[in-house]
């Protein structure tokens, strides 16, 4: 009867500690460390941790949806805008065609291309960063969407989802402002290469910086 006391203590014990572990940890959807459940960021890579992360949602969803990283969203807002293009140059009766050429001059301003006298006569600042989601034809579009899909999915890998995402944002402003101050007047600009380019640069400085043997690696592959 002891014995039996004893067995049915300590398997009391392990589920209060189960139970005390699953509350107050829980891991993050970028790093897969452990955190405290009070935790809205993650402290090795900080990433912003959700309510559904902290009830596991994303972890349970993973094994049978396809994980969505940052990149890739990204690369899916780069395809709907091109879809919204070409629905509005084919409501304009123009044939499929225009894919393998060039959107008309006109349509890509009204859809926020980065047009240097609007920016300057009328305050429109938005417009450096709406271009960089918007691509003139289909060859543009693939070939930034194929470097973005392979350089972004390292820099998120590196310096975590939001991270990653402002890191974004920022080199697609500063390309959008080379290329204005470049071109202006004559500017209406157009695609992510800026934000490429400067992923590429981001990745490039951390090797500058980090003299590994891992930095090193990095520095020469980019």
């Amino acid at each position: 009867q002891r014995f039996q006391n004893s067995i049915e203590e300590f398997k009391e014990q392990v589920r209060e500690f189960l139970k005390t572990a699953a509350v107050k940890q829980k891991i993050c959807p970028a790093c897969r460390a452990l955190v405290g459940a009070n935790e809205s960021r993650c402290p090795f890579c900080s990433e912003l941790i959700t309510p559904l992360d902290r009830i596991g949602v994303r972890r349970v969803t993973s094994g049978f949806l396809p994980e969505m990283t940052t990149t890739h969203y990204l690369v899916a807002i780069n395809f709907l805008m091109f879809a919204i293009c070409l629905v509005a140059v084919m409501q304009t009766g123009q044939g499929w065609s225009v894919m393998f050429g060039s959107f008309p001059y006109q349509l890509l301003v009204n859809l926020g291309s980065n047009y240097g006298p609007f920016i300057v006569f009328y305050g429109q600042y938005w417009r450096l960063l709406t271009g960089a989601f918007l691509h003139a034809n289909l060859l543009h579009l693939m070939f930034n969407m194929w470097v973005l899909g392979d350089v972004g999915q390292s820099v998120e890998e590196m310096y975590g989802s939001t991270r990653f995402i402002t890191l974004y944002v920022w080199t697609a402003l500063c390309g959008s402002l080379v290329s204005h101050w470049w071109r202006y007047p004559n500017n209406n600009m157009v695609g992510a290469s800026g934000a490429v380019f400067g992923l590429i640069g981001v990745m490039i400085a951390y090797g500058v910086t980090h003299r590994t043997a891992m930095g090193e690696q990095i520095k020469s592959m980019f």
